[in-house]
């Protein structure tokens, strides 16, 4: 399984493949923006960042988790099945592997349109693209059967 309880109702583990390490490191970086500009902006939140700040974490412990992730990330190395194994807090990674997954298939959509309309998208471009959508959709799947199944909250 891609997505485990960790034990802990508070934590997940992702077994990641490699290539969706770029995507939850861009997805990390879009939350820590967020974090960063609600230091002063919590009023104004949209329903993004309502989603990650509703469990009343500040901006500043966002921020702090999401640092603290990306560390890991940059650190850790595939193991023996090319998978990269990183835990961190549910309230975190659930939306990130959300937004994750709504970025591969956005554009996994724009290679599609390139490549079947104007034909300047590569067989590789989509060949990736498909990968990416499908790897972050495994990924989703995993991660809400965990949560509605009560191994992780």
């Amino acid at each position: 399984m891609k997505v485990t309880g960790t034990g802990n109702p508070a934590a997940l583990t992702l077994r990641l493949r490699e290539r969706e390490v770029a995507g939850l490191k861009d997805e990390l970086g879009h939350w820590a923006a967020v974090a960063d500009d609600a230091e002063g902006a919590e009023a104004h939140a949209g329903p993004s960042e309502t989603l990650l700040f509703s469990s009343g974490r500040t901006p500043a412990e966002v921020l702090a988790a999401v640092t603290a992730l990306l560390d890991r990330l940059t650190s850790t190395k595939a193991n023996e099945q090319g998978r990269v194994l990183v835990s961190g807090p549910t309230w975190l990674l659930g939306p990130a592997i959300r937004g994750a997954t709504a970025e591969a298939a956005n554009r996994l959509v724009a290679v599609l349109e390139r490549f079947s309309g104007r034909g300047d998208a590569t067989p590789e471009e989509l060949r990736d693209a498909i990968s990416a959508a499908s790897a972050w959709s495994e990924t989703l799947m995993g991660s809400e059967y965990v949560q509605s199944e009560g191994l992780s909250a």
